[in-house]
């Protein structure tokens, strides 16, 4: 790890530290869902979308945008990509995870360098945190069909 890298991770350790808790609690709720019966599909996706709740997107894009790189920008971006390619997804839900899975990817190859390209990073970035904000909207859509629900703004 470079000293440049070295001291961005010491400056943002609590942000890590916080980081990490949320992602280790989020992918055990994702990895308990994932294991059990096809009929917990439910579970499954909620699971995966308060992991992706908790990953911090918008601070790591607010960051970005300032033209800063964190830390831990590429690893939770690739933990990110990892849970939306392993949730198993209800039908209507699979091409647009597919879709924020492929955005999660380009982030991390845009944060894959000790000194990243910080325009093509922040391009990244943004379509991520953007990408993020539509495709949670269309889970909880989901979900609240399966609850019955009617979410806030959501199409007839």
């Amino acid at each position: 790890m470079s000293s440049i890298r070295m001291a961005r991770a010491i400056r943002f350790k609590p942000v890590f530290l916080a980081v990490s808790l949320a992602l280790t609690v989020g992918l055990a709720m994702v990895a308990s869902a994932c294991s059990s019966s096809d009929d917990n599909t439910s579970a499954n996706t909620l699971g995966a979308l308060n992991t992706l709740s908790a990953a911090g997107l918008h601070g790591i894009d607010t960051t970005i945008q300032s033209g800063t790189i964190p830390p831990t920008g590429q690893s939770v971006a690739s933990h990110m990509q990892i849970v939306l390619q392993l949730t198993k997804w209800p039908s209507e839900l699979k091409a647009p995870a597919a879709k924020m899975a492929g955005l999660m990817a380009t982030m991390v190859t845009s944060l894959n360098s000790d000194k990243p390209d910080i325009a093509k990073a922040q391009a990244a970035s943004a379509a991520a945190h953007a990408g993020y904000h539509e495709f949670s909207d269309l889970v909880w859509t989901y979900l609240g069909k399966q609850a019955g629900v009617k979410v806030a703004d959501a199409p007839d």
